[in-house]
């Protein structure tokens, strides 16, 4: 446990409430998560499966969200603490599920979020940037700096 009280997962290793790192990076895990004696997991904010990926919950093992029409099953138990903890980027947290529904169509004049997904002649993208796409040549293929393709 560090001076503040929080126990953490090192190097792989594994925390009190079975929390592990695949990367040997760092996740906090307070007293809360872990379910000792100040509070349990049931007292923080569950997730139910097949629901809408929020920042703030507590997602376990096998949950399913949805993020911008894609589903995620949560790999690592974890509480979402900043709001860049999103599905797309945290792989260690999140594995995207096959066949889960395709992204809707790209489409000129549609605001788009970080995060967002679209497709576009087949091949599905995520935005990298938020912008308003304005004119007709600012398709995905077009505006990579925008886009991201998925692979």
């Amino acid at each position: 446990m560090d001076k503040e009280g929080q126990e953490h997962a090192l190097d792989g290793g594994t925390t009190a409430d079975n929390t592990t790192t695949d990367d040997g990076g760092e996740i906090p895990v307070d007293d809360e998560q872990a379910g000792n004696a100040t509070g349990t997991p049931e007292a923080a904010a569950q997730v139910s499966a097949g629901g809408e990926w929020t920042k703030g919950a507590t997602y376990s093992v096998g949950d399913v969200v949805t993020y911008f029409g894609a589903s995620y099953q949560c790999r690592q138990g974890h509480r979402v603490d900043a709001a860049d903890w999103t599905p797309p980027n945290t792989p260690s947290l999140w594995l995207p599920v096959a066949g889960s529904v395709a992204p809707p169509p790209w489409a000129q004049g549609k605001t788009y979020a970080v995060d967002e997904r679209c497709s576009y002649d087949g091949q599905n993208y995520t935005c990298r940037q938020g912008h308003t796409a304005h004119a007709a040549n600012w398709t995905p293929p077009n505006t990579l700096d925008l886009w991201l393709p998925d692979q």
